[in-house]
């Protein structure tokens, strides 16, 4: 493997894997020198249980939650994140957790840039703008799939330009990750799914962006073999705590990989997708997946043994015949997580693929995308995928 001239790796964040890791919290807060969490979840967490055990595993250990914010959409809002920082800042808290999948990671990063930085939210948006260190953030997820729990990313939508704003900094990174497979027993087989296809997308596009490094590789096609083999499994017998701990820790793992080297055009239709249509960003991740593998893995010639070997096909034959079993491969995951393959199942209309197409170009995605792409190709990849 030729090595880049130049590249970066973070890992910032501690991360801590244990079945009924979350009776590990009050330690990890204690050891960062901070007594009053605030916390941060959604309803249907509330309504599941899941913050209660939360809140009785601080308790257990004498430390009470300065308070809890809940009122999360599923999409990460800017009014969401400023009325969540509000509150906090009033609750006396000093450091803030977040348990969910990656709405809610997005928020608690959105709320920790406000209370650690200052200033309006979009004042911030956009590539190492933050300036300086925020608040201790702990991260609990309970999706295997955004790896939001240790990416320095945050995507926050902005309901006023119909738009999704991606932050990007070392500091938005969560101080710990509390990864703890047993939260993630209830999630429905359609969320699994779902949040899988997410997970494995960052993975694939980790592995051929312009970014990838050995580090991100090593790392990213490990990921990818451990979700390509487990996602089925966890959406049809999710009762499977090995196969639940063995999805939490490659999406983590993924997380790491496309953190470090960035992600490509399928996240940047997908970004676009959700802004516009509101479409669930790893169910637009798996329907254009297999197509922005296709387009990219020409480029992407001395790793095809490896995407192939880490997906579970034939590396045998010439390239096409590789891209060919790998696309192939991606997509029947698609199918048999029972995900409706095409963008018109999820009510995106036809005369609206332009502008779709339009949006992913002016997505910092697109900066790492190994094969030039002109706005017309992104047109086409969304035709197919509709």
């Amino acid at each position: 493997m030729l090595l880049p001239d130049f590249f970066e790796f973070h890992l910032p964040t501690r991360i801590v894997f244990q079945n009924g890791a979350i009776t590990l919290l009050a330690d990890e807060i204690t050891r960062l020198g901070r007594k009053r969490p605030y916390l941060i979840t959604d309803r249907p967490l509330r309504e599941s249980g899941a913050l209660a055990k939360v809140e009785a595993a601080l308790r257990g250990a004498g430390m009470a939650p300065a308070g809890v914010y809940d009122d999360i959409p599923r999409d990460s809002d800017v009014r969401a994140v400023e009325r969540g920082a509000e509150l906090a800042r009033a609750s006396g808290a000093d450091c803030l957790v977040a348990l969910g999948g990656g709405s809610v990671m997005d928020t608690a990063k959105g709320m920790n840039i406000l209370l650690g930085a200052g200033g309006a939210l979009l004042d911030h948006q956009g590539i190492n703008v933050i300036a300086g260190p925020l608040w201790p953030l702990l991260s609990i997820p309970t999706t295997a799939g955004t790896g939001s729990e240790v990416s320095r990313f945050a995507v926050i939508k902005d309901t006023e330009s119909h738009s999704k704003v991606t932050f990007v900094s070392p500091h938005l990174a969560s101080t710990v990750a509390v990864l703890d497979p047993e939260l993630t027993l209830s999630m429905p087989p359609k969320l699994t799914a779902a949040t899988g296809m997410d997970a494995l997308t960052h993975a694939v596009e980790g592995c051929f962006s312009k970014g990838a490094t050995p580090m991100t590789d090593a790392i990213g096609f490990l990921a990818m073999r451990m979700l390509s083999e487990n996602i089925v499994k966890a959406v049809h017998d999710g009762a499977d705590l090995a196969v639940r701990g063995r999805m939490v820790v490659a999406a983590t793992m993924a997380g790491v990989a496309f953190s470090n080297a960035g992600v490509c055009c399928v996240h940047a239709l997908a970004h676009t997708l959700g802004g516009l249509y509101g479409v669930p960003h790893g169910i637009a991740n798996a329907i254009l997946l297999p197509l922005g593998a296709r387009f990219n893995l020409p480029t992407c010639r001395t790793k095809l043994d490896q995407f192939a070997e880490a997906l579970g096909v034939s590396a045998s034959g010439d390239a096409e015949s590789k891209i060919d079993r790998i696309t192939a491969r991606l997509r029947q995951l698609v199918q048999d997580c029972g995900i409706p393959p095409k963008l018109r199942d999820w009510m995106v209309p036809e005369d609206g693929l332009a502008q779709v197409a339009s949006g992913a170009m002016c997505d910092g995605a697109m900066f790492y995308n190994p094969q030039d792409a002109a706005e017309e190709d992104l047109l086409a990849m969304v035709r197919e995928a509709w």
